[in-house]
């Protein structure tokens, strides 16, 4: 009996993904070149039957509000 299967790959969270905004293929794959469907991570799949080799998980994001200056605030902490 084998172990549970593998997540397959999440292309939301790659590196390489994007929306094309084309209607017919509105999801594409800079590694690969191409725009798809649906998630090109499936088209892989289903091609070579075998998960994405160029996944790469996007950086973090960094928390708006955090850097910068403190807010402005009036002599009684209120602006008008």
């Amino acid at each position: 009996m084998t172990g549970p299967r593998p997540r397959p790959v999440d292309c939301r969270a790659c590196r390489h993904f994007w929306i094309t905004w084309q209607g017919g293929h509105p999801y594409g794959c800079r590694a690969f070149q191409m725009v798809c469907q649906g998630l090109p991570s499936a088209h892989v799949r289903q091609q070579s039957g075998e998960d994405c080799l160029y996944f790469e998980p996007k950086p973090p994001r960094k928390s708006p509000g955090k850097e910068g200056p403190p807010p402005a605030q009036g002599k009684d902490g209120w602006l008008a």
